[in-house]
């Protein structure tokens, strides 16, 4: 009983993101997008992606904060973004939900 106790242990553990906590608006200058993160509990570092068909995804931003600014992009596409984070005790969580925004 004790073995099977300790193997559990050792496995990785994920946390889900919660659903729908990431906001993407129009950035300070054309061809940027302001991301808003909803804080997670004991997250050290948030990972955002970026995609332009939501299928194939990118590293836009790498953020020990809950708000980043995405440079390069291009003024009227369309681009979708999406998190995950690191969780101290817990490891990486799933993606987010993608959102979208038409990039000015």
């Amino acid at each position: 009983m004790i073995i099977a106790t300790a193997l559990f242990d050792l496995r990785k553990r994920t946390t889900r993101a919660p659903r729908g906590e990431i906001e993407a608006k129009h950035g300070p200058t054309s061809g940027t997008a302001s991301i808003q993160i909803a804080a997670i509990a004991r997250a050290l570092m948030y990972f955002v992606e970026v995609s332009q068909d939501n299928k194939t995804w990118v590293k836009a931003v790498d953020t020990q904060k809950v708000r980043a600014i995405v440079t390069g992009l291009t003024a009227g596409q369309t681009y979708y973004f999406r998190f995950h984070a690191f969780v101290r005790g817990s490891g990486y969580t799933d993606p987010s939900q993608s959102v979208s925004l038409l990039v000015l």
